[in-house]
């Protein structure tokens, strides 16, 4: 198991979060990086679409 997996969803979600604020000056970014993050893998699929903030 990969050590980033075994973080608590919440830590997980605020890393998302402050990610994608720290690049929000580029608003393509900011429309398709909550899909990207989905895609990496099962667990961040769950956490990126249940954090309403990324949307």
């Amino acid at each position: 198991i990969y050590p980033v997996l075994t973080l608590p969803n919440e830590i997980t979600s605020r890393i998302f979060i402050d990610y994608l604020a720290s690049h929000g000056r580029i608003r393509p970014f900011m429309r398709t990086a909550p899909l990207l993050l989905a895609q990496i893998c099962r667990p961040w699929r769950e956490i990126a679409l249940s954090t309403c903030k990324l949307w």
